[in-house]
């Protein structure tokens, strides 16, 4: 999977990224981590019904293993790529740390095609107001079906001139491989990064009892909303359900560090 980009002023192409094989990638990855032992101790119930989460995070990881230093900012597709990115967040941070370089930071987005007609707009605007801090980005989403989600957001980080790669925890098609996967290869003109190929998404969909937060319909707003509990138990549920999440990710970034030693 070759992706190249090409500027109007710059004849010679950027840097070409290649998937590695699935037999390097599972013995390199089966060498450092046992991802059965890592997956039994997550504590997050709705995690456990995704036997591919876990993997999915790993590859991902390794795909991205020689690039995360140099990403200066996380842009976080949400509201379900708020733990991943999460999660990304704290590699990250560990690696730059390692070669004395600052936090990465981190801005959440409310991109998808489920939102109010003013929301696009207000992304565009909210990235605009920051690009000139944000260096190379690294944008986290949990999911690519169709491509129509996050082509907006794609759309809207090329017009401001931001710097980034996409990183998917999973895929319905590989690029190039079927209807799906050819306008992948024609839609991503920056560098695509994704874990596994899977019709199903790997438990971080529409989770508001997790991320905490939830897209709006009603609100022209570049961010999410924060999820708002209606009595007293779910409130609980909320505090219990976000603490055990980011523990868990928490734990799969101490873990998954070990692919980039």
């Amino acid at each position: 999977m070759n992706f190249m980009r090409f500027s109007f002023f710059e004849k010679k192409p950027e840097r070409v990224i290649e998937r590695k094989k699935d037999a390097e990638a599972d013995k390199a990855i089966g060498e450092k981590v046992d991802l059965l032992a890592i997956a039994n101790r997550l504590k997050t119930p709705v995690f456990h019904e995704y036997a591919s989460l876990v993997p999915a995070m790993a590859r991902l990881v390794f795909e991205l293993k020689d690039e995360l230093p140099d990403y200066d900012t996380i842009i976080s597709d949400d509201a379900s790529g708020r733990l991943p990115s999460l999660f990304f967040k704290k590699l990250i941070d560990r690696q730059r740390k390692k070669i004395q370089k600052d936090p990465v930071k981190h801005y959440f987005v409310a991109s998808g095609i489920r939102h109010s007609p003013g929301t696009m707009p207000a992304v565009r605007k909210f990235l605009d107001e920051k690009k000139g801090g944000v260096g190379r980005a690294l944008v986290v989403t949990e999911y690519i079906s169709t491509g129509q989600s996050i082509a907006a957001l794609i759309s809207a980080l090329e017009e401001v001139g931001i710097d980034f790669d996409v990183a998917a925890v999973s895929m319905d098609s590989s690029p190039g491989s079927d209807l799906y996967g050819r306008t992948y290869k024609t839609m991503f003109k920056k560098h695509l990064y994704y874990g596994i190929v899977s019709s199903t998404i790997l438990g971080f969909y529409n989770q508001p009892y997790l991320s905490g937060v939830r897209k709006s319909e009603e609100v022209d707003s570049a961010h999410p909303l924060k999820f708002r509990p209606q009595d007293k138990k779910q409130e609980e549920d909320l505090r219990v359900n976000m603490g055990t999440s980011r523990e868990d990710m928490a734990m799969l970034a101490d873990e998954l560090s070990k692919l980039l030693e």
